[in-house]
């Protein structure tokens, strides 16, 4: 048997992974056909069309900068402390 030199070898790794990715393919695309028959890929376009872009619960986004901002992170970490020290009365009347 001859000696397998540097580009024989790179060639049979290359052509291992090629195999390991056509069996990858091959997996994707059974994925995709039971997707495809749960639901149409025309179904799920038309679903992702009716979405607006860019909003999230009616309101569009919007980075907060400068003191707005600052402001913002600064009141965040007390409104929540509230809401923790509160719980209780909220579990009591809830």
């Amino acid at each position: 048997m001859k000696q397998q030199g540097f580009s024989d070898a790179e060639y049979v790794s290359k052509k291992k992974q090629t195999l390991r990715l056509r069996a990858g393919r091959a997996r994707r695309e059974v994925f995709l056909a039971e997707m495809d028959r749960a639901v149409p890929w025309s179904t799920q376009e038309a679903l992702i069309a009716a979405l607006p872009e860019g909003r999230q619960f009616g309101y569009v986004k919007v980075r907060y900068r400068g003191l707005a901002k600052n402001t913002a992170q600064l009141h965040t970490p007390f409104a929540l402390t509230n809401i923790w020290m509160a719980r209780r009365k909220f579990l009591v009347t809830g």
